[in-house]
């Protein structure tokens, strides 16, 4: 009995000694990880102030980017001053500066330190460059339509006989429609007076057309002009108004061209020839004379980059065989110092995207065609196959003809006139100073896509600012 009443004393110490130890263990852990959890939320704060500051960092440089695109210089050295903003998590602060036409924007983003002491910083950057351009106008919608350039009070434009205007039509003087003649472009634009006799009509009564803008009102059969235009005077649009767009007529630099096209004057063909050349004299004065453009005889006048071997330009000619068409294959700008013609069943599908410009005229007479397609029909693709001819003639009254069962598939620019007559069709848009379309001429809408270089057309000179890659953050 006395050793179990020690052996049981004895193990009354023990657990004393076990429960001791247990305690002062679970002592060590919980001061080990309440060490550890502040520790940990100390880091997870700091982590998260670097990602704010670095956020106002990269807000900083889009701040420094905006105010250079808003600049009206954006080449001045002053068009990015130092600016700070402050937000809820801290400030952005960005700086900038310019070395040749290039920007080098920095921003600062600054954040209170959870942890205590210097705040938070960090930075990022980016790299613009600073560059002009040229930009298309607005006015360039003017290719989307036949467009007569003579003022109020010139002579009217002449739609008579049966001819059908099927493509938007904008006259910046006076209309005269008379016999059966009839507007079915979905956008008529009169800047003048429209005048209306016989059974002339802008529309029908069953398929109006889509706008009718006519500035100084509509006059039937001689009656006084009424305004805005209606029904009542044989204009069936959904939408009337007397304020048309105020669309003008692009410039044309002949010079320019007499001087860069390539085949031209100053640019002969690189490989083979163009029979009897582009100009006889170095001088812009039609000295060419009149110009076949489809002979009985092939030709190939290729202009090639001198560096590259890249085609820049060309014009080659394969006579067709028996009733077959002819092909004519373009590219580039070229130029004649001539007049350039097409007559007597002359019969050309041409092939590529091109500019042609004539000093003189240009004729296509008696059945000729020049066509994207062998049909001349619906099927052309103008964003395929394209062709420009530019009339220069400033001297003879219609400076492009198109008459006696001719057909043309591009987009016409005459300096002068232009004259269609005797069931010729023109598939696209024509640019003149003023437009005769005369007994059952016929002209269909076709939508170009990007215009040619070499066609006609106004350009804005704009200033143009885009990210360098290497921006960086720190």
């Amino acid at each position: 009995m006395p050793l179990l009443a020690r052996l049981r004393r004895d193990e009354q110490g023990f657990a004393l000694v076990l429960a001791l130890g247990a305690m002062i263990t679970l002592g060590i852990s919980a001061a080990s990880v309440a060490f550890y959890t502040a520790e940990n939320s100390a880091t997870t704060s700091r982590s998260l102030a670097d990602q704010q500051a670095f956020a106002l960092a990269e807000a900083a440089v889009n701040n420094a980017r905006a105010v250079l695109f808003a600049s009206a210089n954006p080449l001045s050295d002053a068009a990015v001053p130092q600016q700070t903003v402050t937000y809820e998590t801290g400030t952005a602060t960005h700086v900038g500066t310019l070395a040749s036409s290039t920007w080098t924007l920095r921003g600062t983003g600054t954040v209170r330190n959870p942890t205590g002491g210097s705040p938070v910083v960090r930075t990022a950057s980016g790299r613009i460059a600073v560059s002009s351009g040229r930009q298309s106008s607005p006015n360039n919608a003017v290719w989307n339509y036949m467009y007569s350039d003579a003022p109020p009070g010139s002579p009217c434009m002449q739609l008579v006989n049966s001819a059908t205007i099927d493509i938007p039509l904008y006259v910046r003087g006076d209309l005269c429609m008379a016999n059966s003649a009839r507007v079915t472009g979905q956008y008529l634009q009169v800047g003048g007076t429209l005048a209306l006799v016989n059974s002339a009509s802008v529309g029908s009564p069953g398929t109006p057309i889509t706008d009718a803008e006519i500035g100084g009102g509509c006059r039937l059969n001689g009656g006084a002009p009424q305004s805005p235009c209606s029904a009542a005077q044989r204009v069936y649009a959904t939408t009337t108004g007397t304020m048309p767009s105020g669309l003008v007529k692009p410039p044309v630099d002949l010079a320019g061209w007499y001087a860069n096209a390539q085949p031209g004057p100053l640019h002969p063909c690189t490989s083979g020839s163009f029979p009897g050349g582009f100009d006889n004299d170095g001088v812009r004065n039609t000295s060419r004379g009149t110009i076949d453009l489809t002979p009985a005889s092939p030709y190939d006048c290729r202009v090639t980059d001198h560096v590259t071997g890249a085609l820049v330009g060309r014009i080659t000619w394969t006579p067709g065989v028996g009733t077959s068409p002819g092909t004519l294959l373009v590219a580039g700008t070229i130029f004649f110092d001539g007049n350039l013609m097409m007559v007597n069943n002359a019969n050309a599908v041409y092939q590529g995207r091109a500019t042609i410009y004539a000093s003189g005229t240009i004729l296509l007479a008696n059945n000729a065609r020049l066509c994207g397609v062998a049909a001349c029909d619906a099927t052309w693709d103008a964003t395929t196959n394209l062709l420009a001819l530019v009339a220069g003639s400033s001297t003879s009254h219609n400076g492009f003809t198109i008459v006696n069962d001719a057909k043309f598939q591009g987009a016409v620019y005459a300096v002068n006139d232009f004259l269609e007559a005797n069931n010729a069709i023109v598939w696209g848009p024509v640019i003149a100073r003023q437009l005769a379309i005369v007994n059952s001429g016929l002209n269909h809408y076709v939508p170009l896509g990007t215009l040619l270089p070499g066609m006609p057309a106004d350009y804005q000179e704009v200033t143009v600012l885009q990210n360098v890659p290497g921006g960086f953050g720190e």
